[in-house]
């Protein structure tokens, strides 16, 4: 906001009423990383003194920070602010930028409609808009789904560079038990010959027995534990395993020397709003965005990994959403019932 004097859209009336400074950052982190951009919104203050409102008008909303502005769930300071603007109590409603008020359309379109409504006037650091004047609507629109895309923009350019990585095989996250990050970014055996033998017992036991839960009763019964390598690398933790934890390294493609990225698609219909990491499906490894086979040593040969998961959905059919399609003919016997088999790829792997 560059006016010195007060804006003439400001009247008695609006000076009347409170003024709001909405103050947001979407992530945790970035309350951590960037304290000077809270600091920076927190002085909108100053100006909004500059304008005549007197310091027992003016509240401070920052119970959204941390949150994302791709939603309303959750974020009650901004459901608050909507109310109180229908209830005709607010006389201005304040932020940096107006895309921080909210980044999804139809809520900063439906924010901008209500103060139209109730005579509210918004601010960012550009000036002072009142959106019953059909320019100022025009520029407070324009503003507002400007910030949609921008969160678009960055999250292609995210996502781009790091699907460019994933094509070179470069592995992205955290790293599967039994591996280390090589020189090239791809995946290499852990150099400690312990932990590849643990590992390489998972999968030896597991064909043995047949199941999970008789593996763990192995592992229980001689005192077995799996090696966990800390932030450091030279820290390894050895721990009782899980049943969560052997499944996902029964399961991960990773162990019969493939690279995958992309696992997990987002399905709309299942998200649920506010929630992230809400609504993901599980895709088979051919299936993903990116899957690369014989990308780094392996533990296992592929056709003893689609083994292990037919005998994993054998004994707990509810797994078969993270073991990819399921054909439409062709049924195995176990236990007394009929299991349909799993298709996990339709090319053959040496």
């Amino acid at each position: 906001m560059t006016e010195l004097a007060t804006p003439r859209k400001i009247q008695p009336r609006h000076l009347d009423r409170l003024a709001i400074v909405y103050i947001r950052q979407s992530h945790p982190q970035q309350q951590v990383k960037h304290p000077e951009s809270v600091a920076t919104q927190r002085r909108l203050c100053e100006r909004i003194r500059q304008w005549g409102w007197p310091e027992d008008r003016i509240r401070v909303l920052e119970g959204d920070l941390g949150k994302s502005g791709a939603s309303t769930v959750g974020r009650d300071d901004f459901a608050w602010l909507l109310s109180e603007v229908a209830l005709q109590h607010v006389g201005l409603v304040a932020g940096f930028q107006i895309n921080r008020l909210s980044r999804e359309d139809e809520t900063i379109c439906r924010l901008i409609k209500v103060c139209c409504l109730f005579d509210t006037l918004l601010a960012d650091q550009d000036g002072v808009y009142h959106p019953q004047d059909f320019n100022d609507r025009l520029v407070l629109t324009i503003k507002g789904l400007v910030g949609g895309v921008e969160l678009h923009q960055i999250q292609q350019r995210m996502q781009h560079g790091r699907l460019e990585r994933a094509k070179r095989g470069e592995w992205l996250g955290a790293t599967p038990m039994g591996y280390v990050l090589g020189a090239n970014r791809k995946l290499a055996f852990d150099p400690d010959e312990q932990v590849r033998h643990a590992v390489r017992q998972v999968f030896e036991h597991f064909e043995r027995l047949g199941s999970v839960s008789a593996l763990l009763r192995h592992f229980r019964d001689h005192d077995l534990r799996l090696p966990i390598r800390g932030p450091a690398a030279a820290a390894i933790a050895w721990r009782r395993p899980h049943r969560e934890t052997v499944r996902n390294l029964l399961r991960h493609p990773a162990y019969a020397g493939a690279f995958t990225w992309g696992r997990r698609r987002t399905d709309p219909q299942r998200a649920v709003a506010g929630r992230r990491g809400t609504g993901r499906v599980a895709l088979a490894p051919q299936d993903c965005a990116v899957f690369l086979p014989e990308n780094h040593p392996a533990y296992i040969d592929w056709e003893r990994f689609q083994r292990n998961l037919q005998h994993l959905y054998r004994y707990d059919p509810s797994l078969c959403k993270y073991f990819g399609r399921i054909c439409g003919q062709g049924l195995t016997q176990a236990g007394g019932r009929a299991v349909p088999e799993i298709c996990l790829s339709d090319q053959v792997l040496a």
